[in-house]
This record gives C-alpha cells, structure tokens and sequence, in this order.
C-alpha cells in the first residue's frame, strides 16, 4: 500500500481494530505517508482501506492534512530581484574587494 514505507492493508485494518479513529491517528500509528512524497501516493488509498475496516464513511474517518504545494526555484532566482547574475572579469573582482575591503574597515566609533 505505502512501498517508500512498507505499510501493508493489513497494518491500517489493524489500526483500526485497535481503536484508532482518525485517520490522523492511523497515521502516526502506522507511519503511512511518512516517505519523501509526503502521502502524496498512500494517504488517500489508507483513508478508503481505514474506512471500509471502521465501517464508517470517509468523511467520518476524516482526511490527512496535506502541506501546501510548492514550486521549485532556482538558485539564481532567490537573489534580490534587482540583482542579476553576470560574470566578472579582474576588473570587477578588485573593485569588490575594494568594497569589502571599506566596508570591513569602517569607523565604528569605538
């Protein structure tokens, strides 16, 4: 049922029996939906195997909370949006040092 976490139908069937309700708590119990894809893959086939074993409908089993989905960013678009990544050549690189260089060596007032 879940393969990134080798939980069987036997095992939610078993969570049920034992007492636990929510599909929530099925969860923890059995570690379905722990694997990278986040339940993604398992969540909504252990919500039917939890409900046909409770006897109750799904909506009275309740569902998993899921985490927002997200878009992958690249590295270079998490600069500031005015900075741009270019390439330097020797002439760009000493003025950066002379940058740092003032900036490391400012007058703090002690």
């Amino acid at each position: 049922m879940d393969f990134q976490n080798d939980v069987t139908a036997a095992d939610i069937a078993l969570a049920s029996r034992e007492g636990y309700s929510s599909i929530e708590l099925v969860k923890r119990y059995t570690a379905v939906g722990f694997g990278t894809d986040q339940g993604k893959l398992a969540n909504v086939n252990a919500m039917a195997i939890a409900r046909q074993a409770s006897g109750r409908s799904i909506a009275r089993t309740g569902t998993t909370t899921y985490r927002p989905n997200y878009t992958p960013v690249t590295f270079g678009r998490s600069r500031a949006e005015d900075r741009r990544a270019v390439r330097s050549g020797a002439q760009d690189r000493d003025s950066r040092v002379a940058r740092r260089a003032r900036r490391a060596l400012r007058d703090v007032g002690q």
